[in-house]
């Protein structure tokens, strides 16, 4: 996991750099990123953990853990996870200061479009009318923050060297290449917010449908509250920063549906109903449309086959010189 410690730095190195550019104090930034940084350790740290609690359970883990500089590769794991995080969370709320949100009214027209003239959302809620909030905000936010953001912490346990680098080079396509690269270049804010963005009222329905649902009283609501007036009021906060296209959210639901047909394939089905149910409740809260997460299935799916292709030439190439 050195590499991936190294490369972090390096992209929070270009992440205040990017916050400076966008018109944020150096001061500021690099504040706002130690705090972000202690915001988001312990977790990791909790996740680290429990899992070399599980591994100290059986013999196969407790060798593994006693394999020289394990432990090591894991801490260093944890800390790179948490300042990825906080570097990212800086490069995504300085964005709009560099490209102002545009692309939404493109999006929403492309997706009626791509569903045949009818807005995936309604669609959504009419399947689903009575999805207790309770468990949407357990696997939008709680379940999926712990898999996504501890990605790279779970990579630290892999044994396979090989693998280990094609999934982490998989994790800086999908945060880095979706959710900076990408979003950059396609800013759009999403359904819940376009009628505050643009002032019209295409959305007024996706509004009151969260109302009705709950969906707008509940923690996904009040984050998206809470992230709206951070970006209306210019506030830099430990939870900021506004962007639907491509969906993070399903690029990371899709890198780990991988990485567990790869890993663990007993698990494929479970992790493929997960990416299918992020996938639906992206629309359903209103953060995405539909092609926002069609297009990073897509994207992270084009990056998996291209790497893995890679992997196997030079793989090839050391077989022929040896």
């Amino acid at each position: 996991m050195r590499g991936f410690f190294l490369a972090t730095l390096v992209y929070a190195v270009a992440a205040i750099l990017f916050a400076v550019a966008s018109g944020q104090s150096a001061v500021e930034t690099v504040s706002n990123l130690a705090f972000r940084l202690t915001v988001f350790l312990p977790p990791l740290a909790g996740i680290a953990a429990l899992a070399v609690a599980v591994c100290a359970l059986t013999t196969r883990g407790r060798a593994f853990l006693s394999q020289g500089g394990r432990v090591g590769q894991i801490c260093l794991a944890v800390v790179a996870a948490a300042l990825f995080q906080a570097a990212f969370v800086a490069v995504k709320t300085a964005m709009p200061g560099i490209v102002p949100f545009y692309a939404d009214p493109g999006l929403a027209q492309l997706d009626l479009l791509f569903h045949a003239g009818h807005a995936p959302w309604i669609a959504v809620h009419a399947a689903i009318p009575a999805v207790p909030v309770l468990a949407i905000d357990v696997i939008y936010v709680l379940v999926w923050g712990i898999v996504a953001t501890g990605f790279p912490v779970l990579l630290a346990f892999d044994p396979d060297a090989t693998r280990q680098r094609r999934f982490v080079v998989l994790f800086f396509v999908v945060w880095v290449g979706c959710g900076n690269v990408l979003a950059l270049a396609v800013m759009s804010a999403g359904p819940v917010y376009f009628d505050a963005l643009t002032g019209t009222q295409r959305f007024a329905g996706l509004i009151d449908a969260l109302q009705t649902s709950g969906m707008a009283q509940s923690q996904i609501g009040a984050l998206q509250d809470m992230l709206w007036e951070a970006y209306a009021s210019g506030r830099n906060q430990v939870a900021s920063g506004i962007s639907a296209f491509p969906s993070v959210h399903v690029a990371a639901a899709t890198l780990l549906a991988l990485y567990t047909r790869d890993r663990r394939p007993g698990l494929t089905v479970m992790a493929i109903a997960f990416l299918g149910a992020i996938l639906i409740l992206s629309v359903y809260t209103g953060y995405h449309y539909a092609i926002d997460g069609y297009a990073s299935i897509a994207l992270v799916l084009l990056a998996a086959r291209a790497w893995k292709r890679v992997d196997y030439g030079v793989e090839r190439q050391v077989a022929r010189m040896a």
